[in-house]
C-alpha cells in the first residue's frame, strides 16, 4: 500500500497531525485489504443528525481523491450527488495531488450533509 513506502512517510505524518488537529473524531484504519479508511462523526447542523463518515483512501493515493461515504445512518435511497457505489460525489473534475488532503475533503462531505438534510426535509435537489 501507499502509505507503507518510505517516500511517503512524511505524507501521512503530516496529514495525520491536519486530522488530529482539525477533526479529532476521526480514527484512522486499516481495513483488512490493507487499505487505510478515516472514519468518524460528523454533525453538520446542530439541530441534524450525526453521521458516521469514511473517507478512504484509495490504493493510489494521493494520485487519486479520497472516497467519501456515509455509513450510518443509511442515506435515502435516490439521494442526489452519489455515485453508482453509494460514494458521494463531491468532487471538482480534477483532484490536485499536491493540494489536496484528507482534510480538506471532510469539509466537502460535511456541506454534502448539509444539502441532504435540506433535500430530505424540502425535496428540493442540490
Amino acid at each position: 500500500m501507499w502509505y507503507l513506502q518510505p517516500k511517503w512517510r512524511n505524507r501521512l505524518l503530516v496529514e495525520t497531525a491536519l486530522m488530529r488537529e482539525r477533526f479529532p473524531l476521526f480514527a484512522p484504519i486499516r481495513t483488512t485489504n490493507d487499505a487505510l479508511v478515516w472514519r468518524g462523526i460528523l454533525r453538520p447542523t446542530r439541530t441534524g443528525n450525526g453521521y458516521v463518515v469514511a473517507v478512504e483512501l484509495p490504493a493510489n493515493y494521493p494520485y487519486s481523491a479520497p472516497i467519501l461515504r456515509v455509513e450510518q445512518p443509511a442515506l435515502q435511497p435516490g439521494s442526489p450527488h452519489r455515485y453508482a457505489n453509494g460514494s458521494l460525489c463531491i468532487h471538482r473534475q480534477t483532484w490536485d495531488p499536491t493540494r489536496g488532503t484528507i482534510a480538506s475533503v471532510v469539509p466537502l462531505a460535511a456541506a454534502w450533509l448539509v444539502a441532504y438534510e435540506h433535500w430530505l426535509r424540502t425535496g428540493e435537489g442540490f
